[in-house]
C-alpha cells in the first residue's frame, strides 16, 4: 500500500504528526507556544495537491503575529485569502518583538501612540524584518490595523497573547529594566478587547484565551469595561501565566503589587464573574512566584460548575480549604495538573496572622529594625500527599488524568523564562514525587526552603 491509498482521515494524522520538534529548543532562546518544523510541513505541502490539502491545515492553524511590518502583511495576505483564512483557529500575539533577538537593548520601548488612529493606512512596500521604529518605539501601522481585523478570521477560537518576561514594578523602586512597561501592556490588552468585539467584525467564535507573562497588575477602568466583560462571557477556557517583579532581597515579599493582585484582583476581575457565567471548562493559573499563602489567594466560596480541567503552577498547599475546593469540582473535574505545588506543613514568620492564618504584612519597605522581632506567625499543616492522594482517588470520580510534579522551574541562576517553559510543558509532565513536595516557610524574607518531609 502507498501512502496516498490511505483515507484522509489517516493522512491527516500523519500530517500532524510532521509538526512536532525533531531538534532540541534552544535553551537560551525564548520560548513559544506550538513550536513547528515548519521546514518539513514546507517540504510536505510541495508533493502533491491532496497532501498539500491537508497539510495546509496544521501550516495555517496557528497564525503568529507580531510587531513587524513584514509579519503583519503576511498575516493580512492569509486573512485576505477566501482558502486559508478559515483554516486559522489560533493567534499567538506578541505584544513586542521577542527576546532581544531582533531588537536591540537600548531601543525604546514598545509604544502604542493614540495619535491619528483613525487615519491609519495599510502600507504594503516594506523590507522584511522591519519592525519597531528606531525613534520612538511606536508599534507600525500595519500591525495595528491587523490587530483591529482580528475578528475577520472567520474561524478565529483562541488566542495567546504573550507579553515580554520582564517585568518592572509600579511603586518607583523597580530594579528591572523591562521591555515592556504596565502602561503599554494594559493598553495592548485594552486595544485588543476592542478588537474581538468589534460592532462590525467582533471574534464571535472566540472561547479559549491564554496570557503569557501576564503582569500582577490590573487596570480597574479596563477590567470593568463592557468589552473586558463581553470577552469572559464567552471564554470556556483561561489561562493565565501571571509574572511578578522580583528582587535579590528580603524585602520582596512585601511588594505590594502581588499581594493586591492575588489577594483580590485575579479573583474579583477574573475568576468571580467567570464564576457567575458558569461556562468554563477549563482553568489554569501559575506564577513565576510562590502563591497561595504568601501572596494569600482566598479562592473560596469559587466554583465552575463545568470545569473539566484544572492545572495549578507554583502554588502553596497550607490549609485545607484549598483541598476541599479542589474537591468541590468532583461532579465534573477530569484532569488535574499540579506542578510545582508543595505542601507547606511548617511556617514560621515574624508577622502578626489573621483569623485564617495569613500573616498580615508590614510597611512594604520598613526603613529599620531588621529581624529583631520575634516569631508571632507559627503554624502547622497536617495533612500530607498520601492524605490529597486518597481524596483524589475517592472524591473525584471522573478524573482521569493527573499529574503532579517539579516540573521546569527557576532554580538559582537559571533563565527567568523558565516559569514560562513549565507553563508551556504542563501537559507532557507525569506524577512524580520529587523532594520539592514538602517545603517550609521561614525567616524575615518568607524563604521558602525545600524539605523532604515525611515520606
Amino acid at each position: 500500500m502507498q501512502l496516498l491509498d490511505l483515507p484522509d482521515e489517516l493522512l491527516d494524522i500523519c500530517c500532524s504528526r510532521i509538526d512536532e520538534l525533531t531538534e532540541p529548543i534552544d535553551e537560551d532562546a525564548y520560548p513559544t507556544a506550538g513550536q513547528i518544523n515548519l521546514e518539513a510541513l514546507r517540504n510536505l505541502r510541495l508533493t502533491c495537491k491532496r497532501i498539500s490539502r491537508l497539510v495546509d491545515k496544521q501550516l495555517f492553524s496557528k497564525l503568529v503575529l507580531r510587531p513587524e511590518e513584514s509579519n503583519a502583511l503576511k498575516a493580512r495576505a492569509i486573512l485576505n485569502d477566501v482558502r486559508l483564512n478559515p483554516l486559522v483557529h489560533t493567534i499567538y500575539l506578541q505584544a513586542s518583538v521577542e527576546n532581544d533577538r531582533i531588537r536591540r537593548r537600548d531601543s525604546p520601548k514598545p509604544a502604542w501612540n493614540l495619535q491619528d488612529e483613525d487615519n491609519l493606512e495599510l502600507e504594503t512596500d516594506v523590507d522584511d524584518g522591519e519592525h519597531f521604529d528606531e525613534s520612538d518605539g511606536e508599534v507600525p501601522a500595519t500591525f495595528k490595523l491587523m490587530i483591529r481585523d482580528i475578528g475577520l478570521f472567520r474561524n478565529l477560537r483562541r488566542i495567546e497573547l504573550v507579553y515580554d518576561y520582564t517585568v518592572e514594578g509600579l511603586t518607583g523602586r523597580s530594579f528591572t529594566d523591562a521591555t515592556e512597561d504596565f502602561e503599554y501592556r494594559d493598553m495592548f490588552f485594552r486595544k485588543l478587547l476592542s478588537a474581538v468585539n468589534h460592532a462590525e467584525h467582533p471574534a464571535s467564535r472566540l472561547n479559549s484565551l491564554s496570557i503569557h507573562n501576564l503582569q500582577d497588575c490590573v487596570n480597574a477602568e479596563t477590567a470593568t469595561s463592557t468589552d473586558f466583560k463581553a470577552l469572559l462571557s464567552r471564554l470556556d477556557e483561561l489561562e493565565l501565566l501571571v509574572l511578578s517583579e522580583e528582587r535579590e532581597d528580603e524585602y520582596e515579599i512585601r511588594i505590594p503589587e502581588r499581594h493586591d493582585f492575588y489577594s483580590g484582583q485575579l479573583r474579583r476581575y477574573w475568576l468571580q464573574p467567570l464564576s457567575e457565567i458558569g461556562r468554563l471548562t477549563s482553568l489554569k493559573i501559575y506564577g513565576s512566584i510562590s502563591w497561595g499563602y504568601l501572596p494569600k489567594c482566598d479562592l473560596r466560596r469559587l466554583h465552575f460548575p463545568k470545569l473539566k480541567s484544572l492545572d495549578l503552577g507554583n502554588m502553596t498547599f497550607t490549609h485545607e480549604w484549598q483541598l476541599e475546593w479542589i474537591l468541590s469540582h468532583g461532579g465534573s473535574l477530569q484532569q488535574l495538573s499540579l506542578q510545582n505545588c508543595p505542601i507547606i506543613p511548617d511556617i514560621e514568620l515574624i508577622w502578626r496572622s489573621d483569623a485564617d492564618g495569613y500573616p498580615i504584612l508590614p510597611n512594604p519597605y520598613p526603613g529599620t529594625g531588621r529581624g529583631r522581632a520575634p516569631i508571632l506567625a507559627k503554624s502547622k499543616y497536617h495533612s500530607r500527599w498520601h492524605d490529597y492522594f486518597r481524596n483524589f482517588r475517592t472524591k473525584l470520580p471522573h478524573l482521569h488524568h493527573f499529574a503532579v510534579t517539579h516540573g521546569e522551574w527557576m532554580q538559582g541562576n537559571e533563565s527567568p523564562s523558565d516559569a514560562l517553559r513549565a507553563f508551556l510543558a504542563s501537559e507532557t509532565w507525569p506524577a512524580e514525587i520529587l523532594i520539592p513536595r514538602y517545603c517550609m516557610i521561614t525567616g524575615y524574607g518568607a524563604e521558602l526552603k525545600s524539605s523532604e518531609g515525611p515520606r
